[in-house]
């Protein structure tokens, strides 16, 4: 091979490699936002209804506890996506 064919060889791989990785994120992403879908949109949502009211439910009202809430949502859901990926990669089902 002369050297532009094997530079041009490594750079389809990396740019392959790249895309690659571009669609791992994307599914991931994807499949995040489909897991937090099924959770309850708020945090005021999933708490027990039988408990009576509280400073409790007054503190889990503010914007602080919301926030949190939904950054805990997402790195469950974001951490399941992956652990999927990395299951049906090692299945063959994704590329």
């Amino acid at each position: 091979m002369n050297p532009h064919q094997t530079q041009d060889t490594l750079e389809q791989r990396r740019w392959d490699k790249h895309q690659a990785d571009m669609d791992k994120d994307d599914w991931i992403s994807k499949r995040a936002d489909e897991l937090s879908l099924q959770w309850p949109a708020t945090f005021n949502e999933l708490k027990n209804p039988f408990l009576p009211l509280s400073a409790f439910a007054q503190a889990a009202a503010t914007q602080k506890v919301s926030d949190a809430y939904e950054n805990l949502i997402w790195e469950i859901c974001l951490t399941h996506a992956e652990a999927e990926w990395a299951e049906r990669w090692m299945l063959g089902e994704v590329a």
